[in-house]
């Protein structure tokens, strides 16, 4: 029985998202190992782009920079655990993603250099 409970959870997508939420927002050096044991017991892709990756509670000082490479670190780590012919398009995704927080960077280097000329 408690086997089955632990399935629903993994398919339940609105628990899903709370769980990923809460995940992301206050258990940020443990959420590789959260999504780990995601894909584990869940490989859909659908799924997947359905968690949230990042908290939206962002706040910071100073250059944004450091935050939006904390961000690409973590999808780098993310991206390493789809070696499997499964994870086709969850690779594709976040390379996507990472490529967006790339240009984000280089958005934020822009901006950033020319408050401080001003």
């Amino acid at each position: 029985m408690l086997r089955q409970n632990r399935y629903y959870i993994i398919k339940d997508i609105g628990k899903l998202k709370i769980i990923f939420k809460i995940i992301v927002d206050c258990f940020r050096d443990d959420k590789i190992k959260y999504f780990e044991l995601l894909l584990k017991n869940n490989i859909d892709f659908e799924t997947f782009k359905q968690i949230p990756l990042f908290t939206r509670n962002i706040a910071w000082s100073g250059s944004q920079i450091p935050l939006i490479d904390e961000q690409i670190k973590f999808l780098y780590d993310l991206n390493k655990l789809f070696q499997k012919a499964d994870f086709i398009e969850h690779k594709a995704y976040i390379n996507k993603m990472i490529e967006c927080q790339n240009r984000k960077k280089e958005e934020a280097k822009q901006r950033e250099y020319i408050e401080n000329y001003y």
